[in-house]
């Protein structure tokens, strides 16, 4: 389906497929998309996912670009790679897969993430210079 400036907030959307699916300017604000997968084809662009549930999201197909993920639990989520811009802040990345975003970095918030051992990051990213920081 193609959004465009719609206010899906609190939307149940755990466990859906998605193919070319296209989410721009819209309110994703603690949403449900528990165990979703984005596949070829899907875009967010100028979208507020604060507070979402993105836990083991797969975001194998999907472009990101200029999204807030302020407080989005992405506890085990993966194949975050396509990314341009993104603010992460108070974001949970426990055991996120974001080993395969593009570096440099561009325009990408990282302020109180929290962090653990499981969490993959870029080679040679650091985190903590970021500003993320490690779950205690």
């Amino acid at each position: 389906g193609k959004y465009h400036q719609s206010r899906l907030n609190g939307t149940n959307f755990q466990g859906m497929k998605f193919k070319n699916a296209s989410f721009e300017q819209c309110d994703l604000a603690e949403t449900n998309m528990k165990g979703a997968i984005f596949g070829p084809g899907t875009k967010f662009y100028l979208c507020t996912l604060n507070g979402a549930d993105l836990t083991g999201v797969d975001f194998a197909g999907a472009h990101i670009d200029s999204v807030n993920f302020r407080g989005a639990d992405l506890r085990g989520a993966k194949n975050v790679k396509d990314v341009a811009k993104a603010n992460f802040q108070r974001a949970d990345l426990r055991g996120a897969d974001l080993s395969k975003m593009k570096q440099p970095m561009v325009e990408v918030v990282w302020e109180d993430a929290i962090y653990d051992a499981t969490t993959k990051f870029p080679a040679g990213f650091d985190p903590v210079k970021a500003g993320a920081k490690a779950a205690q």
